[in-house]
């Protein structure tokens, strides 16, 4: 990684611009550190800042992080008990499948059923997303992990089978792959509107 940052600063000083190491390995880290990628986002970079010296705040303003660095983020956010920004950070993330024509809304429960510090969303049932998103959703289509069934079953740990809740919200209700995120992006592309 030195000799990348030793790259990175020598790039920004050719776009007449200063970096430090520590900013060179965090935008090592937000783009996956592929030189192609790097290259770009330098260029970016420097056309935005107004300074000399590289801040932070410009390159959150103009780069967009790799997967990897967002899970790390929604990770690092449910470790600090921050379901708040967990839930933006993944906002964030399922807004980038717009240019696929996927609009995803995500919406946050409160686990009841089992109690609140039960987080989760294989411990989800029926009955809490009926109290808390009956009146949020704006789709016709809720997708769910999923791991909130039954193993092998249509049916939530309540006892509230998908057929019920979908006419309980006059949603249909889609289950998808919790467990990758490959296999979870092909079901959503192929979900029929």
């Amino acid at each position: 990684e030195r000799e990348l940052c030793t790259w990175i600063a020598r790039h920004f000083r050719a776009e007449g611009k200063l970096i430090s190491d520590k900013l060179a390995s965090y935008l090592i880290f937000l783009t996956g550190g592929g030189m192609t990628q790097l290259s770009g986002e330098i260029k970016k970079i420097s056309a935005y800042a107004s300074g000399e010296e590289i801040q932070r705040s410009d390159i959150d303003a103009v780069v967009t992080p790799v997967l990897n660095a967002q899970t790390f983020d929604i990770s690092n956010a449910v470790a600090d008990g921050n379901f708040q920004l967990a839930l933006t950070k993944l906002q964030e993330l399922f807004d980038k499948l717009n240019v696929l024509n996927l609009f995803i809304k995500v919406h946050f429960v409160i686990n009841h059923y089992f109690g609140e510090t039960v987080t989760v969303a294989g411990l989800v049932c029926a009955t809490d997303i009926i109290e808390q998103l009956s009146s949020k959703f704006e789709s016709d289509t809720i997708i769910i992990p999923d791991n909130m069934l039954r193993d092998g079953d249509d049916v939530f740990l309540d006892s509230v089978s998908l057929k019920e809740l979908s006419g309980i919200l006059g949603k249909r209700i889609v289950p998808v792959c919790h467990a990758d995120g490959a296999i979870m992006l092909s079901e959503l592309m192929n979900i029929k509107k």
